[in-house]
């Protein structure tokens, strides 16, 4: 099989899905496979790929309510709602508690155990006479 001939064919399998796309009968199961080679054929059989429907015009699909209804919640809602929530939450704790690994934050230990070892040095050892406060009597 030639490179050409692959090319051939990917190119007509790709047209074909458009065809089915613009087609009105694309909503129907049994247009699923129409376009789909033999292989992925025999996998999906006549099972949708997926819940389709065609467009009506609105959000999500949902027509809107009359006065008086309540919209009925899908069983997946509140555990996403929920989960969201308490994935946000556990990122801003983790936020807050991070440690600080910035340069800044290690220059800074740095330069306060070198202050602490100097100042200890400083205190081990005694302060050298200032000589300027000693007063040298005359030596006549």
């Amino acid at each position: 099989m030639s490179l050409s001939h692959l090319g051939r064919r990917c190119l007509g399998t790709i047209l074909r899905r458009r065809e089915l796309a613009a087609s009105p009968r694309r909503w129907k199961k049994t247009d699923v496979t129409e376009g789909m080679s033999p292989a992925l054929a025999r996998i999906y059989g006549d099972k949708p790929l997926g819940p389709h429907e065609p467009p009506n015009g609105f959000l999500f699909n949902e027509k809107p309510l009359l006065a008086g209804e309540k919209r009925e919640k899908e069983a997946w809602e509140n555990t996403y709602v929920y989960g969201m929530l308490i994935n946000f939450m556990l990122m801003f704790i983790v936020a807050v508690f991070k440690p600080d690994t910035s340069t800044y934050a290690w220059a800074r230990v740095q330069a306060e155990k070198k202050l602490a070892e100097k100042e200890a040095q400083a205190a081990l050892d005694p302060a050298p006479a200032d000589v300027s406060d000693v007063h040298v009597a005359d030596a006549q």
